[in-house]
């Protein structure tokens, strides 16, 4: 398994794997309750997206088949599929309030995905490496960037281009 994520209220976990799969289990009992084979190469990262409560809750996946994956595992329904990466996507988070998700991967760019269909608001380049994390704070107002050398960045996140504001090499 490559990732692994559980649904806002705990019942359910999804994996991700280098089989081109993602697997919906039961947290309780450990059964598999369903398995997603909608990519086509291996998927590397898995995020949920906040959401309202009473709300289906969703997921994104990436992988090695250059795209980002929106689900809903609760009924097994692929909702989207964005395709304008040129590389594989090793990462991926949403904003704290889930209307965006922000992807990043080989190519060292990171895009900013409008949640709600797949028009990229943004995108820049980030690192000169693969980007194997992101993670957003928990005030929504920094993405923080890791890459394969060891650098870590931090970014405001606005609507427009973010600014850098500190680096660790």
């Amino acid at each position: 398994m490559l990732s692994i994520i559980f649904d806002p209220d705990g019942k359910t976990a999804v994996t991700a794997s280098a089989d081109r799969s993602l697997k919906v289990w039961d947290a309780a009992t450990g059964k598999l309750l369903r398995s997603l084979t909608n990519h086509t190469d291996a998927i590397h990262a898995l995020a949920l997206q906040p959401a309202p409560s009473g709300s289906p809750w969703t997921c994104a996946s990436a992988g090695d088949d250059h795209t980002v994956r929106v689900w809903q595992p609760g009924i097994g329904r692929m909702v989207r599929i964005i395709r304008k990466h040129e590389g594989s996507v090793l990462a991926l988070t949403y904003s704290r309030d889930g209307t965006t998700l922000m992807s990043a991967g080989v190519e060292g760019i990171v895009r900013v995905i409008d949640a709600a269909s797949d028009q990229i608001l943004y995108e820049f380049k980030a690192h000169d490496d693969w980007i194997y994390t992101l993670a957003t704070s928990p005030d929504g107002k920094h993405l923080a960037t890791a890459d394969w050398a060891g650098s870590v960045k931090m970014w405001q996140v606005g609507v427009h281009a973010p600014r850098r504001e500190w680096e660790k090499p």
